[in-house]
Formats: structure tokens, sequence, C-alpha cells
């Protein structure tokens, strides 16, 4: 009840901003936190709202700060829990006929999980409607040559990172430091495995040198 009632007092930020196609809802939080003056990291919590106040966001409460319906949200965004596959290339085949095939397969996916329409689709990949209908026509590849892509991992960041650890930082000051500094959001509980990682590897005692002995 009380999370009915809070929810209830939301009212949308005076800026609007639209939602691009495609757009993780991370990012689009971002930039609508940036329009309306605000830090990443306070609108970031905001939408994720009690009890954790982390985790995913919930797009109904991005709905209401945005002003934005949720369909549309849902329909324009990435949804939270997309599984990032991809088209693994086959010998022989050219860069442009494996873009292609990785374009149709976006499309596809896109049509049959969300039911979005031709036209969506077309603005959604920045593409004609007759590719969206070529891609629709297309068949779906073997399931040997799926694979799931690689999310953002921490080594990249490890030059912005390592000296907040340094500092001291806690992984919550981190996480707010990186989307607050450079528009980077990433799960808190990843920043928490990397700092105990870290810290152990920071801390662990360096072994002896190998003495060697001669026979005499």
């Amino acid at each position: 009840m009380n999370q009915q009632l809070s929810e209830r007092r939301i009212t949308p930020l005076p800026i609007r901003v639209r939602p691009r196609p495609g757009e993780r809802p991370d990012d689009f939080i971002c930039r609508l936190a940036r329009a309306n003056h605000l830090k990443p990291s306070y609108l970031h919590d905001l939408v994720h709202g009690p009890p954790l106040w982390v985790g995913a966001p919930k797009i109904d409460r991005l709905a209401l700060f945005s002003g934005i319906p949720e369909n549309v949200l849902e329909r324009t965004l990435l949804p939270v829990s997309t599984p990032f596959m991809d088209i693994k290339p086959v010998e022989g085949q050219s860069v442009e006929e494996h873009a292609q095939q990785r374009l149709y397969f976006r499309i596809r996916r896109d049509a049959g999980s969300r039911g979005l329409t031709v036209r969506v689709l077309a603005q959604r990949h920045q593409v004609s409607r007759r590719t969206v209908r070529r891609a629709l026509d297309a068949s779906d590849p073997p399931p040997d040559r799926l694979v799931r892509q690689v999310p953002l991992r921490l080594k990249p960041l490890k030059p912005i990172i390592d000296p907040m650890l340094t500092e001291g930082l806690t992984p919550r000051q981190i996480w707010v430091r990186l989307i607050d500094e450079h528009d980077i959001v990433l799960r808190l509980n990843a920043l928490m495995v990397y700092s105990r990682e870290w810290h152990l590897t920071r801390n662990r005692p360096e072994h002896p040198p190998l003495v060697q002995f001669t026979r005499g």
C-alpha cells in the first residue's frame, strides 16, 4: 500500500526526453536526468524504487518520471532482461553478409518477442520497410551459430575503477561516480565482486624467492 501511494505522488519531470529506438533503459535514465539537471545516480535510484533501490530499472516507475506511456517505453527501449544473442560468422562469409544476417536476426527477434509492427521495426533499426520484410521472410540461423554476446565487462574500466579502489571507495561509491561522472552504468553486484577480488589480490603476500642449493 505504501509503495502504491508513493507511486501516486510521482509526477513527470518538467523536461521530456524522447527515448531512442533500441536504447538501454539505463542510458535513457542518464539522458533524462541530465536534461532535468539531476544526478543520474539519484534518478536511477528513484526509478528502481523501494525496497532495495538497486537492480533492474522498473519500467512502470520510469514511465511516471518521464511522462511517457509505459507501452511506448516497452516498444522503444531494450527489454531489461534482453538476452544479447548474436550470430557467429561462417568460414568464407564476407563481412557484409555477416552484418546483414545479424541485422535480420535482430529484426526477427524484436518482431517475435515484442510483436512490433513493420513500421516500428523500421524506425527501431533505422532501415527501410522493405528491408524489414526481407528480414521477416529470411530463415533463422541454426542453433549452433547462436552465441551470447559478452556484456560490458570491468576489464576495460580498470584504469578508472582501480584508482577509486585505491582511494578506499566502496562499490556503491564507485557506482555513483561511474554513472555521474562517466555515464557508465554497471551492476552493483559486479562491482562488489570485482572489489573483493581486487582487495584479495592486493593483500595477497608475494611468494618468497626460491633458494637454490648447489652440491658442494
